[in-house]
Order: C-alpha cells, then structure tokens, then sequence
C-alpha cells in the first residue's frame, strides 16, 4: 500500500471531524439535514484551515448513496465517497484556478453544467485558489451564479476574497474559516502522535504549533519531518529543523544584552551564522521574545502568554521593565528591513543589536575659577554632532545628508532632519537606521529620529 501523508491521513472525513471550526460545521451540517443546500459556496480564510477539505467533505455529504438523501455522516465506502476521495468522480471535479484559469476553461465548465450528474444528486465544482481565476473567467462565472442551473453546485475556496468581487462573493454564501489556535493544533498534534507512536514532548509540539502560524497541515507536515529526525523529539530537533535558535541560545544572547556585553554579543551571533542561522530568522526570534516579555510583564495569567512556567521565570531573571522591552522592539523592528537586504546581514544585525546596549554618557565637570567642580553645562552642540554623524555615513548617505538635509531640532532625546521635499524625505527615511547608529554611536545613546 501506497504511504500516506499525515495531512491527508488524518484529513476530515465527515463534519464532526472538523475541528476548530465549529460554526462553519454546524451552520452546513443544519443545511445538510434541513435540504437547504445554496447554489454557491465561498470558504476563505488561511492555508491550512480546512476550506478544500470542507469542500470534499459536503460533496460526499450530499452524494452518498449510502442513504436515499444527503447526510451529514457519509460513509465514505460507496463508489460517490470513494470516487470522491480520490478525484475520479465525474460529478464532483476539483479545479485548481491558480494553473487553470483562462475564460475558455471556465467556458467550458459552463457548458458542462447544462448536463444532469451522471447517477448523483448534484453535480459539484470544487475551484480552488479562485482568487487566481482572470477577469474574463470571473465574469462567465458570474453569469452562471446570476442564473444557476438546477443540481449544480459550486464551492469556491479562496485565501484572498478582495480578489473575486463583491457580485461574486454576493452571489455565494460565504464562510471564513478561521486560524487554529496553539491549543486546537497541539492537541490534534498529540492524537497523530499517539496514533502514530512518535515520542515527542509537549515543548516540542507547541513550538510547532507557533511555528505553524495557525495552519494545521503546515503544522502535521512539520511533525511528519521532525518524527524522521528522532525516535525521541525535542525542541532541539524542531530547532535544528527550521533552522531557528533554541531556547538556551536565545537566553544567552539576552543575557549578554542585559549586562551590556559586546564581546559576547559577537562571539554568539558568529557562532548561530556559523551554525547556518539566518540573521534575519534571529532578529525575528528576539522580536517574538520581546512580545512575549511584555506579555509576562503586564499578565502573566494572561491568556495570550503560552509560555511555559520554565521560560516565564528566566524572563523575570532578566529584570526587564516594559519600557526597555517597548524600546528594543522598536529599535529592532526599524533594522529589519537593513538586515533583510543587507548584503551583510550578519554584520548589520550586531550593529543592531549593540544598539540595545546601555552605554553611559560620560558628563565633564568642569572646574571653576577656585577649585571646586562647577555646575554641569547642558547646553548641546547639534551642529557638532550632526556633522560627526553625517561623517560616519557612507559616501552617498554623506552627499544625501550634506546638500539635501539639515539638523532643525536636537534636545539629546529626538533629533529632527528637515528635508526640501517628499522625495529626499523618502531617501532620508529609507536610510534612518545607519543615521541613528551615527548618533548612538557620537552621543553614547539610543534616540528618537524625526525627517520633516
């Protein structure tokens, strides 16, 4: 017998396997049993979240001929299930619009539909991805929903509804099939698991989950993978598989942050390139940290925490506060986009992250005219710093800030640029972040950036 995937093993077979999706299940199911069945069906929502799954599941629901009417339970034995189940079925055809999605293919589906189902109830159309179906294609099929024949279904599966129309999306009913949430995917995780004798623990499934973003079969097709990794998984080997950073990496590198290390710092971030770890997978990782921190911070009963008890109190280890937590993030959401492009990114994202550094400004007291330490002067020459800012830049940031900027405003906290038009404000604003290493870097700090 031929291997089956897990997602199509452990696929839905009637609407009381539809997890996660309650409403949707109960909403067709009473359809099913009151004869309501509507001419068109529009399922969106994530990859993952059951729409074409659902859409197999409610075809063999109304042509099992297990019963002499539609079912909610079908039996999935007859030749309509079976011929179904692996797309043989003349009267229920899967179309994929993303390959086929000219006028002349929709065309002809039109014109199969004047046809009766060859010994079924209804003759069912499944399109998927028809988002991707042209504009020519989307008004044939549009003159077929104004009008639909008799027994002919259409069910349209779609993860970008904006892209159909409303007189589509108007001319179906419309069912939004939501994200599964970390527990909804851990616990079907654990029933494949048990089924499938994979010795996995629970700190593994969960980060699985959280990778998958709330797509179930992106979720089963990663325990899949992992279960080949290992006889015995951990988040070590989810790890090693999707190539982030483990816990204890991440912690290390919090630690170094914290204590204002920069030896460490680089000494960690060479090691994880080293290992194959893509700087911007890293950057990524410590933003999820920072949101998860402030989180623990606020709440920690919070039911958006889904830490476990064991990270919750290294969190607090670290001694943050939310306002250092809010100012990391920010300042490493603002180095994203330089690490992501960078040719360097390696480098880019030690620049960013020394950035987070606390370095103390050192204060000269000068003395007066009897010895004593006079009154520390708090006046600040911008005009100074800006031109050893604009010195530390590349040559042609250097010929951007020299002829087209000037420093308008800078109190130690913000500086302002201003900039002659909307056009040199977007260059200056596409090169805030080396700006902002310039100042940190002559002033000792990290500080607010405003381009006028």
């Amino acid at each position: 017998m031929n291997y089956q995937p897990f997602h199509h093993k452990y696929r839905p077979q009637t609407l009381n396997d539809l997890i996660g999706q309650n409403a949707i299940a109960t909403t067709l199911t009473n359809a099913i049993t009151l004869s309501k069945i509507a001419p068109a069906y529009l399922f969106t929502g994530s990859r993952g979240t059951g729409k074409t799954s659902t859409g197999r599941i409610l075809a063999k629901s109304l042509n099992c001929v297990k019963d002499n009417k539609p079912t909610v339970t079908p039996c999935g034995e007859c030749n309509s299930c079976k011929s179904i189940a692996n797309g043989s079925s003349l009267d229920v055809i899967e179309l994929d619009a993303a390959s086929n999605n000219s006028a002349e293919g929709i065309r002809d589906i039109v014109s199969s539909t004047q046809f009766a189902p060859i010994g079924r109830r209804y003759k069912i159309w499944i399109i998927d991805e028809a988002h991707a179906l042209s504009s020519a294609a989307t008004q044939v099929l549009l003159k077929t929903l104004e009008e639909p024949p008799i027994n002919v279904i259409f069910i349209l599966c779609t993860t970008d509804p904006s892209k159909l129309g409303d007189t589509i999306i108007s001319r179906c009913q419309r069912f939004n099939f939501k994200r599964f949430n970390n527990d909804v995917i851990v616990n079907q995780l654990e029933a494949i698991a048990q089924s499938e004798d994979i010795n996995i623990s629970y700190e593994a499934l969960l980060l699985i989950a959280k990778h998958s973003q709330g797509g179930m079969r992106d979720a089963t097709c990663l325990l899949e993978q992992v279960s080949l990794l290992s006889d015995n998984v951990t988040p070590v080997e989810v790890h090693q598989l999707l190539g982030t950073i483990s816990e204890d990496n991440l912690f290390e590198l919090l630690n170094a942050i914290a204590l204002s290390k920069t030896e460490p710092i680089i000494r960690i971030i060479k090691q994880l390139y080293a290992d194959g770890k893509d700087p911007l997978v890293i950057l990524q990782q410590l933003l999820e940290f920072y949101t998860n921190a402030l989180i623990t911070l606020e709440n920690p009963k919070s039911p958006l925490n889904t830490l476990t008890s064991t990270t919750t109190q290294r969190i607090k280890e670290l001694a943050l506060n939310s306002n250092t937590v809010l100012n990391h993030q920010q300042h490493l959401r603002s180095c994203e986009t330089q690490i992501k492009f960078s040719r360097l990114p390696r480098v880019m994202l030690e620049v960013a992250i020394l950035g987070l550094l606390v370095q103390p400004t050192e204060v000269k007291i000068p003395l007066s005219s009897n010895g004593t330490k006079s009154s520390p002067k708090t006046t600040v020459n911008s005009e100074l710093i800006w031109t050893q800012v604009i010195n530390l830049q590349t040559p042609t940031i250097k010929a951007l800030l020299n002829q087209q900027t000037k420093l308008i405003d800078y109190d130690g906290e913000t500086a302002t640029i201003s900039t002659p038009n909307e056009i040199f404000r977007q260059k200056v604003e596409a090169n805030r972040f080396p700006i902002k290493m310039g100042f940190q870097k002559v002033t000792g700090k990290m500080i607010d950036i405003a381009i006028n």
